[in-house]
Formats: structure tokens, C-alpha cells, sequence
């Protein structure tokens, strides 16, 4: 194992590094998800926790996916 070493990393043309695009859910498709556990079809217990990783996943994903890029800098905050 300690001959091991990673693979180098793969760039695009352009110099910069492969990325794959991450899948977002549509409106649609999360409404149908907490439809369905709201509906009495999955126990309550399952339906509770699809719902709470259905919740977290939308605020976490947006705020970890961010680029310090994407902001803009309003006056008066240091």
C-alpha cells in the first residue's frame, strides 16, 4: 500500500478540472416526495425522515455549493 499513489486529476481544455454537474430536483418532483409521505402511504416513522432529509438536503446543497464568486458586496458590511 505504500507504493500507492492517487491518479493524476483529469482537466478540460481549458485548464480547469473536471466537474460533474449535479442533479437538482425539480419543484415538482420534491412536492410529489413530501405529497407522498404526507399521504398515509409510507409509515410514519419512514415518511418523517424522508421529509427531514428532503428539508436538510434543500438548505445544505445551495449553501455548500456556493462560490464566494456568486456574492455581491453591499456597502456598510465588513
Amino acid at each position: 500500500m505504500k507504493e500507492l499513489s492517487a491518479p493524476e486529476r483529469s482537466t478540460r481544455p481549458d485548464g480547469s478540472a473536471k466537474r460533474k454537474p449535479k442533479y437538482v430536483p425539480s419543484m415538482m418532483e420534491v412536492g410529489r416526495i413530501v405529497a407522498i409521505c404526507r399521504s398515509g402511504a409510507v409509515h410514519p416513522v419512514i415518511a418523517a425522515s424522508i421529509e427531514l432529509t428532503v428539508f436538510v438536503a434543500l438548505r445544505v446543497t445551495p449553501a455548500a455549493a456556493a462560490l464566494r464568486d456568486g456574492f455581491n458586496e453591499f456597502e456598510g458590511y465588513d
